[in-house]
């Protein structure tokens, strides 16, 4: 935080921090402090800059707060913003979420044949699209060791993790292309694809290091674009 913030002076109430896109929650009850959930500890360690107040963990930005601070997924957060979800993945969680990166979201709409303004138009269809990519619950890659479908707050919609032969990991058939991106309330698993229901990769993707291998097969954008203009119809 930059200011000197005395135990005493502590409120209930959202405080800036350092990270451009973050916030402590703080919360005063009588002399006990919390800080996004977490007790303070050891308050008021004076420093010749400042005031130390210690805490028994690590404090990480939340889902939201990560995206925000990487230009790969500008998209992602203005699609968030205009779905209204930010409340909900700013919450406890924990959660799961697969995010697809700008360029994800560029060949997505060329497969849909739509601009960014025509999605965010249908904010319902672009809530479900978005949900479908958070899984409740914190899974890292390592908890991933054989096919299994989970539940995603796209209600009645699941997605399919995977282990590849090669060691990496899947979602519906394609490569994760980073994983285990830490956050307060989940993890980040970084995606090549924006994901969309009833579509999956080409069984020849095992385990891609990108979404580039599904776009080689001929089927694979036409399959995309008419499930996921089916989905925005199913939504609308």
């Amino acid at each position: 935080v930059g200011a000197k913030v005395m135990a005493a002076a502590v409120t209930t109430g959202e405080q800036a921090s350092l990270l451009a896109t973050g916030k402590l929650s703080l919360v005063k009850d009588g002399a006990a402090v919390t800080v996004d959930g977490t007790a303070v500890v050891g308050a008021d360690m004076q420093s010749g800059n400042g005031v130390v107040h210690s805490i028994g963990k690590v404090l990480l930005p939340n889902v939201v707060e990560v995206a925000k601070s990487s230009s790969d997924f500008t998209t992602l957060v203005s699609a968030v913003v205009k779905a209204n979800l930010v409340t909900d993945l700013t919450a406890a969680g924990p959660f799961t979420v697969f995010a697809p990166t700008n360029a994800a979201f560029t060949k997505y709409l060329g497969d849909v044949n739509k601009t960014f303004d025509e999605v965010k138009a249908d904010k319902d269809a672009l809530a479900a699209l978005l949900k479908y990519h958070v899984v409740s619950g914190k899974t890292m890659a390592s908890g991933i060791t054989a096919a299994a479908e989970v539940d995603t707050l796209f209600t009645g919609n699941k997605l399919t993790l995977d282990k590849a032969a090669t060691g990496g990991v899947t979602v519906n058939g394609y490569a994760v292309a980073t994983v285990d991106v830490l956050a307060g309330n989940g993890v980040i698993h970084v995606v090549d694809t924006v994901l969309a229901p009833g579509v999956s990769a080409p069984t020849t993707t095992v385990a891609p290091t990108t979404a580039a291998a599904a776009e080689a097969n001929g089927c694979a954008a036409a399959t995309m674009a008419a499930a996921a203009a089916a989905l925005v119809v199913r939504l609308a």
